[in-house]
């Protein structure tokens, strides 16, 4: 099995003297950012969907999902994760929100009430008050 950290060296072992003066271009950085960024609001969006509907199965108790709906917890804590993560990233790097195909979407997952995305714990805490 490869060990993460023997990948950098690898990689290393790739260069060659002409290695400098290649690599993407301005105008291919540009496209790159525009489609991660792109990729980042769409599962931004979609995670914000999904959690909202799992959300909206889930029983009244944290027990009662554990032993009867596992896959639900799962769904949940994922979507609740990749839509932090995503968020993470777009807010590090906001100037590129606008130049995005999917900028709508965005707009309109920010639209939801703050803590509307939420996991496990933060749902069933939110339903005891």
């Amino acid at each position: 099995m490869q060990r993460s950290s023997d990948i950098p060296y690898q990689l290393l072992g790739h260069l060659d003297p002409a290695s400098p003066l290649q690599g993407l271009s301005d105008k291919e950085i540009s496209n790159t950012a525009q489609a991660v960024t792109t990729a980042y609001i769409t599962t931004m969006y979609y995670s914000a969907l999904s959690n909202l509907y799992l959300q909206s199965i889930l029983p009244p108790t944290m027990a009662e999902v554990e032993a009867q709906m596992p896959r639900v917890k799962i769904a949940l804590e994922r979507s609740f994760r990749d839509f932090a993560q995503a968020a993470s990233w777009l807010t590090a790097h906001n100037e590129l929100i606008n130049t995005s195909p999917a900028k709508e979407y965005y707009h309109e997952v920010m639209g939801l009430e703050q803590g509307a995305v939420k996991n496990m714990t933060t749902f069933y805490a939110s339903e005891d008050q």
